[in-house]
Parts: C-alpha cells; sequence; structure tokens
C-alpha cells in the first residue's frame, strides 16, 4: 500500500532551501518530514517500492533525534542514490529510532532532474508541538546544507 501524500510547504533564508511540515503526532511528523525530504528532491509519484534500507539513529533528546534522522535520510541518497517512499518505525522513542525505509535507487531517465543537497542544517532547525486549537499538532522545520 503506498504511503499516503505528503503535504509540505517549501521555505527559503537568504541563499537555503528548506521545508516545514505538520502532523498529528511527533511519530507522523518524522515520517512526513523524511518523505518530504525526499520528494523535495524528486517526485515520490516517481518512486517504487522494490528495494529495502534501515536507518537506526539516537539523540540526547527528541530535537537532536529529529536532526540526526532528516541527516540520516539524506546521507543515504549520498552513499546509494536510495529515495525512500515509504517509512516503518520499527522503535520510536524520544531518544532512538529504528526504520525500515522501502523505495529504490535514483535513475535519472526514470526520475528527473534531483535537487542537490548532503545534509539537513542545525541553524534554523525547529521541532515542537504547535500551540494552537488542533491538539497534539506538530510543526517541523528545516534546511537544506551542503555539508
Amino acid at each position: 500500500m503506498p504511503e499516503r501524500r505528503v503535504t509540505y510547504e517549501v521555505i527559503g533564508k537568504g541563499q537555503q532551501n528548506g521545508i516545514e511540515v505538520r502532523a498529528p503526532s511527533a511519530q507522523r511528523l518524522f515520517i512526513d518530514a523524511a518523505l518530504g525530504l525526499c520528494d523535495y528532491r524528486v517526485a515520490l509519484d516517481l518512486v517504487k517500492e522494490q528495494d529495502k534500507e534501515s536507518i537506526s539513529v539516537e539523540g540526547t533528546s527528541i530535537f537532536e533525534l529529529f536532526h540526526h534522522w532528516l541527516d540520516a535520510v539524506a546521507a543515504i541518497y549520498g552513499k546509494n542514490k536510495f529515495l525512500p517512499s515509504r517509512i516503518v518505525f520499527t522503535q520510536f522513542d524520544t531518544k532512538s529510532l529504528k526504520a525500515t525505509l522501502t523505495g529504490e535507487a535514483y535513475v535519472s531517465a526514470r526520475h528527473g532532474y534531483a535537487r542537490p543537497f548532503k545534509s539537513v542544517l542545525l541553524d534554523g532547525l525547529e521541532f515542537g508541538e504547535v500551540g494552537s486549537e488542533i491538539e497534539g499538532e506538530y510543526r517541523g522545520r528545516f534546511y537544506f546544507g551542503e555539508h
């Protein structure tokens, strides 16, 4: 079954581009932010679910975990051009997570132009619960880097 459609807003700060994502839970925000990151690079609608990769990350806080998670998802593209279109957590808490990513390797003839970036910057990274009428809504915001 394909992952639900991820919605995000493209944001900019000087020369840096990034995205902002909202979700009904922290776990869903982690998934949507990672899929938004990948959709920003290449349209997720073009990515088939045929290969799997695993990611395991830790952090001293959920904020640090969010940064390490997004950096790991960005790095998996740099390592072997892997594009995830579906993510399932096998473990998720405020300081560690393990995930299985389903997708495929980038092929320019099918996926088109892939927007370049190597990492997610710590500067400007935001993660937290939004104070609104919708109880439990979370927001994440981050910018892409070249290091």
